[in-house]
This record gives C-alpha cells, structure tokens and sequence, in this order.
C-alpha cells in the first residue's frame, strides 16, 4: 500500500548556555535541505521544520512526527544541532533552553538520543531514514560544533531503519560561516544535482547516497568520515533525479559484442535487445541504447540492420523518468543494524608540491597521495562530457544531428568508432576561466597549499581547490574543466582528479576497472574535441605502463603498452598524441608522434641536438624544451611535420612551457629563481623584444591553454 512521505528537519543554532557557542550552518540547512526534499522532483516529501525552539517543543514534534508514521509511509528526520554526553555516557541533542550546568538539568533541558532511537523503533512507517548532523569531540573550537565522544549508531536502528552521520564516534563535523555544513551540503548537493544518482537508473537508493555524501566529505576534510548504519531488505530509494540523465550506462557486454559483430544476424539480433533495453524504463541505460542504435542506423554496412535500427529509433519516445518505489519491510523480526564506519584518510603533510622539480622538469613532483579509496571517480554524473546524439527522427545519412534534451545538448558525427571524432557537450551552466588566468599549484602562507588561479594581466592570486598533494593541472579546451594529480612523495606520477576549474564536481578521474590497468599517470591532456583524455600510465614504481585513452565515462578506452614513453603527452589539431621516448643507445629523448589506435608511431624529433621534452601543442605549433649542454631553452615547430625549430629567448634554464589560449601566439614558462627558492613565471608574447616577469613562487607546472 502507498503511503506518504514525510520529513522533519530539526536545527538549532541559537544557545542560551554560554558553553554552547552560535552556530552558522543550520538557518542554512533547514531552508536549503527543506526545498530539496519537498520538490516534486526530488523528494516528493511533506516537510515540517522545528528551528530554534525549546526542548518540550522539539520532544513534542518529534513524538507527532514519529507517531503518526502508518505502514508504507516513508520517513525522513534530520538533525542539526549540537551535540552534548552526560557524564552517565547518553547523548543529548542540545536545543535553545540546553543547560550544562550541571547533569540533572541536562537530562531535562537536552533531547535525550534515546527518544529518537524508542521514536524509530516504535514507529509505524515502513521505512525510517535519519540524518544527523553533529560532532562529538570535547574541545569548542571555531567551526567546530560539539562536546565529547560517542558512537551514535550504537544507539539507532532496526528493521526499515536507517541512519547516516556527519562523522565518526571520534571525529568533529564542521560547521561552515553562513553556508551549509559540509555534510548537509553535500546531502542538499546530491539530492539537488543528481549526481548521487551513479548507477543512472533515475533514481537515488540509500546506498548511492551514502558513498556519494561519503565521498564529497571525505575529499573535502579527509579527517571527517560520515558513517552509515543501514537494516533494511533489498534496494531502498529516498528521491528521484531531477536533472536529466546525460552520460549513458554501461550495456550487457555479450548485447554490446552482438552489436559490434561483423556477421549481420547478430547485428540484428542485438537491435531487437537494444529495443528491449528501451523498455527497462531505465534512463542510463536507454540512453545508451538510443547511442547504439544511432550509431546502426546511420554507418552499418546492411541496410536491413539500418532500417531495423531506424524503425526502433523512430518509435522511441521520451527517456524515462522512473517513479519512487515504496518500500516493502519484511516480516522477520528486527535485527541489529549493520554498521559500515569506512577507513579514516590521513591528512596530506604539509609540503611544497613544486620542491623536486629543480633541473629537467620531468613532470614528477611528488607528495605524499591521501588516496584510500578503490573507486570515486568514473561513473560520475556532471563529469566533463563529450556529446552524443539526436533521440528522435535521426536521420541515417550525413551528421546525425543536433537536439537538446533537458537543457542538454547532443550530438553524433560520423564515423565507426563511437569514441572518437565527438564534440565537447559540458554543461553550459558551469564556470569558465577566464584566458588571462592559468592554473598552477602553489603554495601560498596565507591561503594555503593547493591549485591556484594566477592572471597573467593583474598579477591577481586566487586559490581554486585546496590540497597539498594537488598538482600538475590541466585545463579543457572550453575552460570549464580541469584535471590534476594527487601526487605520491617521490614516486613519479599521480592519481588523476577531474574537478570544473573553480574546484567543485571533484572526483577520481579513473574507474575501479581502468585503476588496475593504469594505476597511476603522469599529467593528462584533453583532446582538442574534448571528447577524450590521454595520459602515460604508469605503476606504483613509476615505470611506464603505456599510454592511456580515458573517456568521460573514466574507462580506460584504450591502452597503448610501450615501456619507454615518459613526460606529460600533447594532441595534434589532427588527432595525434606526441609523446616523450627514450632514444634507444643514447641518454637523450626524443618527441614522437602516436595515432589514437596505436597503430601509427613516427618521430617528430631525433634527440641528436639534445633531449627534447615537455611538449605543448596548439594551432601555433608544437612547443616543446630542448635540454643541450645541461640548459633548456623553449622551442617551437611551426607543424608536427616540421623538423626546423625556432627559439624563443629564456634567461635561465626554462621548465614546463604552454601555450596561451589565445589567437596571438604566447607563451609561458618557469625559470628558478636567480635568488632565494621558488621559481619564476616568464610570459612571452610573439613580437615583443623580451620576456616579462610575471612572479615569483613556490610554483608548480603551469597550464595556460588546452594540451
């Protein structure tokens, strides 16, 4: 039987105890975490919020909310508060009139936790979910919430029961300056944007939620990990997704191999499944279907594949959008919960990311990686995208089209393999960089460690993601993504994060698949459609492993073995990947250029004039260092082809060189510092008589334009 859906929101940041310091997040929370929840959209629930009142008040919502809960009703509670231990060990949830003058008033003037725990259990609705949102440490520190230890979901749980928290027993949950707290942020976040959703079926489970809060915390405060304490049978839903699904989901592997057979009945059979997967009413997977159609309709090489794919197109109608399932309890009696307290991550040390690279630059500065995690990023909505099709009346001949599906643009172009030749399809709502600023990592005694924005017009400093292990980034050809390196202490190469350049949607670049292949790499580039990402995979003793073609998806796509590729690589305007190798019997490197299959590999440069590396290239040319008698100067060919090299005047030994994203040719590079440490940032525009200092800093590898 349906029931309704309900949700109380609890917050209090105003204390009458002086012990009890104001907190900021709440007024945010409750307003931010109540439109979420009661948008149609979303949450569907009916929402009471309790904000800043007394204990008798908050007792009293609590036992009406709770008990007014009749089977199949689904229930959502979430508190934001301090949280306070009697010396007896009970936990109290601190409200307006909270007294900690001594125990006995505490009991009176505090919610006892094990209200809430008798409310759940003795409820009457199907399924119960409660957020909670307090810490748990002895010292008030500023933007920390709570007093004293304790483990809450010792204290919660039971059949249809479910509780997630903002911390550990043993960890504080911040309480951000008038914005939401991190973890009620990255509920609201989850809820809002969709990208919880990481199985792309159109709707959020518990466990999608969980990992998705999870991860966005942990990646922000490695010192706070949210805990869950889940007893419920089977999949549990809490809201739908209200953005549309623009990243199709994996299909059936053996459907996929039909699909790509070279015999026609297979083929054909495999339309007829894709027509199938159409009817699952599941939107990752539709979409996928509809991309593989596509692609039968307008290239097979029979026409009764590309009729039948058509006439399937032609008859497909509008994605999906899935319906919240109730939730069906079992029978059984109630249990203890299952308790999952995932692995606290260690918090990077301090150090200078930019303090190894001193005389070639070889791309493998190093700090210490805080990584725990098997898998956090592929499979990522609202990651960088390349874009895809025209659902309805395609059209088999020329380009397949162009439509706009939920404020979504896609498109697909012609040609057999569906992972290259696409065009970028970002979200147009994202931020862009500006073409004055670059990224670098730096470290900064103000605002910290991490990547920076620096504009090469102003002078001007900005700190977009902050984390000492952060480096080498690079920037998409829109402007509107950045990926970087989590790198490792001495080890070369990193673990690659994709993140929009103001440091929001961050998230492991690689799947848990594509990790075991590529575990690590050096600093990847986009290509110049922006459908694809190639780096230089490497293990975990930092011996090339080959280069790597990721997709958005974070799937490795292809990977080409080679145990003497070295460096960060470039794309060619023409799809070709140039990349550093070793020359064979001489100590020196050279520039080679590789097609996207592998396939095709030919020299750009011979080495004999010295070892060339770092190469950059944009529609000005392939710049790239030349190292010859121990100094290495920046240089530039017009073409790939080309084999004459023009220099470009540097007054020490240059680094990492990159183009500007610019119609006019520029360039930047890094030089050490005539004194003291760090390194200078040098900009070069063609046509002026000499290079201008731009600063100097504790810098890492810069990017200007695409690489």
């Amino acid at each position: 039987m349906a029931g309704v859906r309900r949700a109380l929101i609890v917050a209090t940041d105003e204390y009458s105890d002086p012990k009890l310091t104001s907190l900021n997040a709440p007024a945010t929370d409750a307003r931010a975490l109540a439109d979420v929840l009661r948008d149609e959209a979303v949450g569907g629930f009916g929402v009471k919020t309790v904000f800043n009142r007394p204990s008798h008040d908050i007792e009293l919502a609590i036992a009406e909310f709770f008990g007014a809960g009749k089977y199949g009703d689904t229930l959502l509670a979430h508190f934001s508060c301090h949280g306070v231990k009697s010396p007896s060990g009970e936990l109290y949830f601190a409200t307006t009139n909270t007294d900690l003058s001594d125990a006995f008033k505490l009991k009176v003037t505090g919610v006892p936790s094990a209200l809430v725990r008798d409310a759940m259990e003795e409820s009457r609705a199907s399924l119960i979910l409660c957020l909670v949102d307090c810490c748990y440490s002895g010292a008030f520190v500023k933007l920390a919430k709570a007093a004293d230890t304790v483990d809450l979901t010792e204290r919660l749980g039971g059949k249809g029961r479910a509780v997630i928290t903002a911390s550990t027993s043993l960890q504080l949950a911040l309480d951000g300056e008038e914005e939401p707290s991190l973890f009620t942020h990255a509920v609201i976040d989850g809820l809002r944007s969709g990208e919880a959703d990481r199985d792309l079926d159109g709707l959020i489970s518990l466990d999608e939620l969980y990992n998705f809060v999870h991860d966005r915390v942990t990646s922000r405060n490695p010192n706070q990990t949210p805990v869950k304490s889940f007893d419920v049978q089977g999949e549990v839903y809490v809201a739908r997704r209200s953005t549309p699904v623009t990243r199709p989901a994996p299909l059936e592997p053996d459907l996929l191999a039909d699909a790509r057979a070279l015999v026609t009945y297979k083929r054909l059979g495999a339309v007829q499944g894709l027509a199938h997967v159409l009817d699952e009413k599941h939107p990752g997977r539709s979409l996928a279907a509809r991309l593989e159609l596509a692609r039968l309709a307008s290239h097979d090489d029979s026409l009764s594949v590309r009729s039948q794919a058509q006439k399937v197109l032609d008859a497909a109608g509008e994605l999906p959008t899935p319906a919240i399932p109730d939730y069906e309890p079992a029978s059984a009696t109630r249990g203890g919960p299952t308790v999952e307290d995932r692995p606290v991550k260690e918090q990077a040390p301090d150090i200078d990311t930019t303090h190894t690279d001193t005389n070639t630059d070889t791309e493998t500065d190093t700090e210490t990686d805080t990584e725990t995690e098997a898998d956090g990023g592929g499979g990522i909505p609202g990651r960088w995208h390349p874009v895809a099709l025209k659902r309805a009346g395609l059209t088999a001949a020329g380009l397949i089209g162009v439509l706009v599906i939920g404020g979504y643009t896609w498109q697909a172009l012609n040609g057999d393999d569906s992972t290259s030749g696409v065009t970028s399809g970002v979200e147009e709502s994202g931020p862009v960089l500006p073409d004055t600023e670059l990224l670098v990592a730096a470290k900064d005694p103000q605002l910290g460690q991490g990547i920076f924005g620096f504009d090469t017009e102003t002078g001007n400093t900005r700190l977009i993601l902050h984390d000492p292990a952060a480096g080498f980034p690079t920037i998409s050809e829109d402007r509107q993504w950045m990926v970087y390196l989590t790198t490792r202490g001495e080890a070369p190469g990193g673990i690659p994060r994709l993140a929009r350049v103001d440091g929001s949607n961050d998230a492991r670049l690689l799947d848990s698949v594509a990790s075991q292949d590529c575990p690590f790499t050096t600093r990847p580039a986009f290509s110049q459609d922006g459908g694809l990402l190639a780096a230089i995979c490497v293990d975990a003793n930092g011996q090339s492993v080959g280069l790597g073609i990721i997709d958005p998806d974070g799937h490795l796509v292809r990977l080409v073995r080679q145990d003497d590729f070295r460096g960060a690589p470039t794309w060619t305007g023409d799809g070709r990947i140039i990349v550093m190798r070793d020359v064979e019997g001489d100590d020196t490197t050279a520039l080679w250029a590789i097609s996207a299959d592998g396939e095709a590999q030919e020299p750009v440069t011979d080495g004999l004039d010295g070892s060339d590396s770092h190469p950059d290239w944009s529609d000005h040319g392939l710049l790239f260092l030349r190292d010859r008698d121990g100094s290495s100067n920046v240089v530039y060919q017009e073409s790939v082809d080309a084999r004459g090299v023009s220099p470009i005047t540097v007054s020490g030994s240059a680094q990492s060189p990159t183009w500007a994203p610019s119609d006019e040719p520029a360039v930047v590079w890094l030089e050490p510092a005539t004194e003291g440490v760090g390194k200078t940032l040098w900009l070069k525009a063609f046509g002026d008589t000499s290079p201008i200092e731009l600063n100097t800093g504790a810098y890492g590898p810069p990017a200007w334009g695409s690489r």
